[in-house]
């Protein structure tokens, strides 16, 4: 059964695609009334703002109709849904408290249950679900609770990169090596890739991921830099009352500013002193605009070019992948349209090489060819470890059981082990994964804190716990005898990337195990 729809949901715009057969392409989808009209190249694309204001009543506005009611600076508005919905963040409203989760939660909610009326689209029909390179599972689990509690039954989930890569998957050439660079608001990620396509069946477009790098940068952090700098030029302490009153407003005026400042040359920020009803202003061109983005600390094309070298680096040391053979680079998502940004990748690739083709919606509309059947030829980017205790040295070891390229969803077990009782009358067994990463670590990094750090065949590798607080649990129905087999586990990897296990009887001295399929443990990367 192949699926239609398709929800990239986003920090700043949530844009929802579907797939026509009958013209072989997906579209953008408006989804009346929480949708609005961005130009772009002459264009008009449907976005749906990621805004939910709340009434008195407890009702509540969606998307444009927060921006027709003049509603997107409020008490009662949540913003930012995407990297919000797990915080402490609450508001009252009347007699109950929201909170930034049940927030997301009701924003996606409206968006699917509009979506599934408008569409048709059947309870069990595939949906695809877009997730940033490096989604926490638990954000995957959430996104799944939601659309399942909303009727739909058949989820898939696409790295954003890997779908915006899809949606340009009749215009690449066969077996070349092409950069996906998706900059929106809330943060970069960057994918090398290659297509392998299908004359049959233009659904049939195969992107292999070679490389994954992302990082916590985006429009959004653009336009804190210039509420930051607006503050300065009025000579206004940012932890003040007064800043504190204007902050999101200014936010909301200096989005706007950035937003001018691509298609012209100057743009006017201004916003009105709530003490004294004075109307504070400033003029910014272009050029100010980029200063302030190359100035310390923000370094930002600096930080840029970081997280393409990381992409590139894992790219090489897996495929052997090379900058001077790629054949182009995809910009997508609304940060990419920055003029400046733009020039410095042309300058980066080659002016020939780079191109900027539907960065509002290329996610959406590649997670819909994804729901109706393109295959995403994807693998794992890590080694993948369990930990074992060796009963003769009395040490606890490394075990791999996912090596780093294995294709999935897997076919057969990537990996079978037998478990061994530790102790006399052992009857409960844990099961910690770890990821072995074999990048750079540079002193002060976050993964310092993260993982145990060595040096092994004069490389520097990282380790981490992915389920140290939360490790897998398997029991036995009665105690096993010390060193002797307890049961035996199927590691698989499903089409999602999670590691799963099954665990089978394992007969000793009569005593047996109970029988657990399709466990999910942790989300591979």
């Amino acid at each position: 059964m192949v699926g239609r729809l398709a929800i990239d949901f986003g920090n700043a715009n949530t844009v929802v695609a579907v797939w026509d057969d009958q013209q072989h392409q997906a579209k953008p989808v408006k989804l009346e009334p929480y949708s609005r009209m961005q130009l772009f190249q002459e264009e008009q694309v449907p976005l749906i703002p990621s805004y939910i204001h709340y009434k008195p009543d407890g009702t509540y506005l969606i998307g444009d109709e927060v921006l027709q009611a003049n509603l997107t600076v409020h008490d009662h508005t949540f913003r930012q849904l995407k990297t919000s919905f797990d915080t402490v963040h609450a508001v009252q409203i009347g007699r109950t408290k929201v909170t930034a989760r049940q927030a997301a939660e009701d924003f996606l909610t409206a968006i699917i249950q509009k979506a599934i009326k408008l569409l048709a689209i059947r309870k069990d029909e595939p949906v695809a679900l877009t997730v940033p390179v490096d989604a926490f599972e638990k954000y995957s689990k959430w996104l799944t609770d939601i659309c399942t509690r909303a009727g739909l039954k058949n989820l898939r989930f696409i790295d954003e990169p890997a779908a915006a890569a899809l949606s340009f998957g009749q215009t690449v050439r066969q077996k070349d090596d092409y950069l996906v660079f998706d900059f929106g608001a809330g943060s970069l990620d960057i994918a090398v890739v290659r297509f392998e396509l299908s004359e049959q069946d233009k659904r049939a477009s195969n992107c292999k991921v070679l490389g994954k790098k992302s990082m916590q940068l985006g429009g959004n952090t653009i336009d804190d830099w210039l509420v930051q700098y607006f503050f300065n030029k009025h000579q206004m302490n940012p932890q003040g009352e007064q800043a504190k009153k204007l902050a999101w407003l200014l936010a909301g005026e200096c989005r706007a500013a950035k937003e001018k400042l691509s298609f012209v040359d100057t743009a006017d920020i201004a916003v009105t002193d709530y003490e004294t009803g004075k109307a504070l202003t400033l003029e910014m061109t272009r050029q100010e605009l980029v200063d302030l983005l190359e100035e310390p600390p923000h370094e930002f094309f600096l930080k840029v070019d970081r997280t393409i070298r990381g992409a590139e680096q894992m790219a090489q040391f897996a495929y052997g992948f090379k900058r001077e053979k790629l054949s182009g680079v995809f910009m997508v998502g609304g940060t990419s349209i920055i003029p400046e940004l733009q020039k410095h990748l042309r300058r980066s690739f080659g002016k020939d090489r780079v191109a900027v083709q539907r960065p509002l919606d290329s996610i959406a509309t590649g997670a819909a060819a994804f729901a109706a059947g393109a295959t995403l030829y994807d693998h794992i980017q890590h080694d993948y470890a369990i930990e074992v205790h060796n009963l003769q040295t009395k040490k606890t070891q490394m075990k791999l059981i996912v090596h780093r390229g294995e294709k999935y969803p897997s076919k057969e077990p990537v990996d079978t082990e037998t478990v061994k009782a530790v102790i006399y009358g052992q009857t409960k067994f844990q099961i910690y994964i770890y990821e072995i990463s074999k990048e750079e670590v540079e002193p002060g990094s976050e993964f310092i804190d993260l993982a145990q750090v060595v040096h092994r065949d004069d490389q520097m590798l990282r380790y981490v716990c992915l389920n140290k607080n939360h490790p897998t649990l398997l029991q036995t129905v009665r105690p096993i005898m010390h060193n002797h087999p307890a049961l035996q586990i199927d590691f698989s990897i499903d089409e999602n990337k999670h590691l799963v296990i099954d665990t089978f009887r394992f007969e000793t001295d009569e005593l047996k195990v109970p029988d657990m399929k399709q466990v999910v443990v942790v989300k591979l990367n």
